[in-house]
């Protein structure tokens, strides 16, 4: 989220990349946890109340990992005018 800030305020088109590559990271994260977590329940152990805390958890960092990706994009559109290649303006 950081990096998406500092590319919007800075107008530099050129870390929005790392944002989106960041994004990616944390999608995989979440895979992973996800996957866990459902392992985890699966095995009858108990403690379900705390595989859900553990999944919302590493849902909302997921959320917030998109949400830095479009300020990242809000950032290419103030330079092009586009988003995606599609011209807005």
């Amino acid at each position: 989220m950081h990096r998406a800030i500092e590319a919007f305020v800075s107008r530099d088109a050129s870390r929005v990349r790392e944002v989106t590559e960041g994004d990616d990271v944390v999608d995989s994260l979440f895979a992973a946890v996800q996957a866990d977590v459902i392992s985890y329940l699966r095995r009858g152990i108990g403690r379900e109340d705390a595989c859900v805390d553990v999944l919302l958890i590493a849902k909302y960092l997921e959320r917030i990992g998109d949400h830095a990706v479009n300020i990242g994009e809000w950032e290419s559109f103030q330079e092009s005018g586009s988003i995606d290649h599609v011209r807005l303006l």
